[in-house]
């Protein structure tokens, strides 16, 4: 309260009585009879009232501006900046904004410890929860590993991040196995992981190993080694030169990019104008990109090249031909790599799917490629895919949760793969359904003396019937080894429930309504958890270079995940 005295209310802190004062004013009795004394106590309890409505405000106000610099990756010497006091001043003159090191080392940690405590008592109820882990280095040199957790609550499918922690050390599958042991065990959940998604590096799948978790390989970087293998062809070298040099001048010439501009803009000035792509050699999709947009201003570009003598070599008709049928080959991987990247949705039932999707569309889109170079680039993705991707169609995860998906279990390319997922989801169903019956059988067994006694007595009555009467006596429980039979009923009403909806939206509108079907939703809620890529992990590393930039570079490790876990995980406050 002094605190808040001082800081808000410094004239009434002035006019407090000490220590001193109170104990010599004594209030005679006519003070205390009198009305004028007892409106001014009044008085006094409502202004406390207030002091203390003012200081909770105060205190939200804290909370929200801490949690504003974490969301919008804001520096926390922002707080000193004279044209943000100003706008502050303006909204609100009583509020004084708290120094930084008050957010930095008070607020925004009681915000971390709040929605890290919700996260726990998440995690705690929840049966399974799905990892992606991927290491990274901030501008400074400095490596991180992020863990982000995957799960299903309440019929919606959450994504968080855990950790985002520094690791000095050498970046070995012991060091990093102790370093996501650790976390395991800070949050509790090593007995609930179904897998850990990673990128596909020796020292991931080796650090999966040594801990006994199963490893799945991101399916998004599997995609981008794919193409951009494929894209090295000697063929398409020359091209892809030719393009990169054209997008290189028009970003790096001010005359060239205003040109093009102006062009479009007299053509069409409604339109916005829009200006090339430049190719980033770590994403294949940036190739696609730089081709396509240099397709669509291709009538621009002829004109403007004409014209600047200093500009790179025009794309000639035979060779505009031939990024027609690059553009259309790699666009099919475009959509894919869009689709499986989202974590709003169940996405490793996707990967099976997308599979037979793109050898489907590229068997449509080969009758319409007329270029040799478009040829060749066909026949190289075909053999690539067979290389890199047919085994998904195998893994354990991929095709059960293709198989409990109702929209997409019978998008299996061959009908043996698809029987293998049938039997897979029918030993765990098997397990499921023993592990309950014994369960219930345990709990029967738990009854107490007054109802064991009140059994007895029944049993005894009934023992006394006429045998005329016997199938009055209770029915036995049914054996264990009847589950098998179980097991096919429930998979055979699976195959036959109808679903309409939305494939992002199966687990509540088709899991959680078909009450028939238990326990087969515990293994579709298992199994559709877990994400086809490690993307949510690497949109951390993405988000940092914004955390740690030039007006902050000096941040420490455990600032670095403070922020990170209050800007991922916005939904838990």
């Amino acid at each position: 309260m002094m605190s808040h005295l001082s800081r808000l209310h410094p004239q009434a802190l002035n006019q407090t009585p000490t220590n001193e004062q109170s104990q010599n004013h004594t209030p005679s009795k006519d003070t205390i009879s009198h009305p004028s004394g007892s409106r001014s106590m009044v008085q006094s309890t409502l202004q406390i009232k207030k002091l203390r409505s003012e200081e909770i405000n105060c205190r939200i106000i804290d909370e929200k501006l801490a949690l504003m610099l974490a969301i919008d990756y804001q520096p926390f010497c922002m707080l000193e900046d004279t044209g943000f006091k100003m706008f502050v001043e303006a909204l609100c003159s009583d509020y004084k904004i708290p120094d930084k090191r008050k957010i930095r080392y008070d607020v925004m940690p009681r915000l971390y410890k709040l929605a890290s405590a919700k996260l726990k008592d998440i995690l705690q109820i929840i049966e399974h929860v799905s990892l992606t882990c991927d290491m990274w280095s901030s501008r400074n040199m400095e490596a991180f590993l992020t863990v982000t957790a995957h799960f299903c609550h309440d019929g919606i499918l959450r994504s968080c991040v855990l950790n985002t922690i520094a690791v000095p050390e050498s970046h070995t599958a012991d060091n990093l196995a102790e370093r996501l042991n650790a976390i395991l065990i800070e949050w509790n959940i090593k007995e609930k992981v179904v897998s850990v998604v990673t990128d596909n590096v020796t020292n991931m799948i080796k650090m999966c190993s040594l801990l006994e978790l199963r490893h799945m390989p991101c399916f998004a970087h599997m995609l981008n080694l794919l193409v951009q293998q494929s894209l090295n062809l000697p063929e398409l070298a020359d091209l892809t030169k030719k393009c990169k040099d054209i997008a290189k001048f028009f970003h790096k010439s001010n005359v060239g990019h205003e040109a093009l501009k102006r062009e479009q803009l007299d053509r069409n000035p409604d339109k916005l104008p829009l200006k090339l792509i430049q190719e980033v050699p770590t994403r294949w999709n940036s190739y696609y990109y730089m081709f396509k947009r240099i397709l669509e201003l291709s009538d621009y570009l002829a004109v403007v090249q004409r014209r600047l003598p200093q500009a790179p070599a025009l794309i000639n008709l035979e060779e505009e031909n031939i990024l027609r049928d690059v553009v259309a080959l790699l666009d099919i991987f475009e959509q894919a790599t869009k689709m499986i990247s989202a974590d709003q949705y169940p996405t490793s039932s996707l990967i099976i799917p997308i599979i037979h999707g793109l050898y489907h569309n590229l068997a449509e889109i080969r009758p319409n490629i007329k270029s040799d170079v478009g040829l060749a680039l066909f026949s190289k993705l075909k053999d690539n895919m067979s290389h890199r991707l047919l085994e998904y169609e195998k893994r354990t995860v991929c095709k059960i949760a293709t198989f409990l998906h109702p929209v997409f279990r019978d998008s299996f390319r061959h009908l043996e793969n698809k029987q293998a997922a049938k039997e897979a989801v029918k030993a765990e169903l098997n397990n499921l359904m023993r592990t309950i019956i014994m369960s219930d059988a345990a709990d029967a067994n738990n009854v107490t003396s007054t109802e064991n006694e009140t059994a007895c007595s029944q049993q005894s009555n009934r023992d006394k019937l006429p045998k005329l009467f016997s199938f009055l006596k209770k029915k036995e429980v049914p054996r264990l080894e009847h589950t098998g039979a179980s097991a096919i009923n429930v998979l055979k009403m699976y195959v036959e429930t109808a679903y309409a909806g939305e494939h992002s939206n199966v687990i509540k509108d088709f899991w959680d309504l078909n009450k028939h079907l238990k326990p087969l939703d515990k293994l579709a809620k298992k199994y559709l958890i877990v994400p086809g890529t490690s993307v949510r992990s690497e949109r951390v590393f993405s988000a940092t270079g914004y955390i740690i930039n030039d007006r902050r570079n000096s941040l420490k490790a455990d600032a670095v995940e403070m922020i990170c876990f209050l800007n991922q995980n916005q939904w838990l406050l």
